[in-house]
Parts: C-alpha cells; structure tokens; sequence
C-alpha cells in the first residue's frame, strides 16, 4: 500500500475515533452519566529513576500480544501518563514527549472500566499538576468498542 493512502486512512481512523470519544462525552450515551468537568484525581508521584539503563532498555524491548486481564493500578497509571506528557523540566515547560515549538498540541485520556470501581470512566490528563480529569462517570468500554 503506498504511503500516502495509508496515512489518509490512519487519519480517517483517528477522527472517527475523536468524533466517538466527542459524541460520547457531548451526549452521555450509554450506562454513563454525564458528569461536570472539574471532579480532580491527583496521581502518584511518578518515578524518575530507574535501574535500567537506556541501552539495556532498548535491548530487552520486546512487542508483547499476550495481555494480562490484571487492571493496572493507579501507580502504573501514574507512570504511562508521565511517561507519555508528563512534566520533566524544573519551570513546567518541558514535557517527557517532544514538540516542536513547545506546543504540545497531543491530549492523553484515560478510560478506566469496571475492574476499577473507585476509578471508573473517562478521564483527560493534566500534565501540570499530575492530575486526572474526570470527564464522565461510568463504564464506558462497551459504547467505545
């Protein structure tokens, strides 16, 4: 397939997904209730010291498809929202992902299910602060899918 047929069709897929994640938090389908933007969840303080090397990381990257059915816990959670946007420089502008320009144009969100009952729905990261957003409240896998 050549290139350019394929990134029309990654970015016709990606807009259908922002447009059901929008008509999902817009019109509250589903066994979700809508809830008011502004419910706060503070998250662990991620590490930033590990015992692997980055040579040694990258030597044991590995693609797994065998999945656990083990939720993550908040800390796990904490760690891959640092990891993907979270704050790295001492003044708050420098984030753990690139970006030209310092825009950061890219929103991380988290859809936690039923296996995390106190955690349950569908959250927006905050880089600044290290905080989850709750956006709505529920269950949310099956409308998603």
């Amino acid at each position: 397939m050549r290139i350019w047929l394929r990134t029309v069709l990654i970015i016709i897929f990606s807009a259908g997904v922002v447009a059901l994640i929008f008509l999902l938090v817009s019109n509250g389908k589903g066994s979700a209730t809508n809830q008011t933007s502004g419910d706060m969840i503070t998250l662990p303080k991620p590490e930033t010291k590990g015992s692997l090397s980055i040579e040694e990381a990258i030597h044991a990257r590995r693609s797994e498809r065998s999945y656990s059915r083990r939720p993550l816990d908040l800390h796990m959670i904490s760690q891959l929202l640092w990891s993907a946007q979270g704050i790295t420089g001492a003044a708050g502008e420098k984030r753990a992902a690139p970006s030209a320009g310092m825009t950061y144009p890219l929103k991380v969100y988290v859809l936690a299910g039923s296996q995390h009952d106190e955690l349950q729905g569908f959250y927006l990261y905050h880089p600044s602060g290290h905080k989850l957003e709750k956006l709505m409240s529920g269950d949310l896998r099956q409308e998603l899918s």
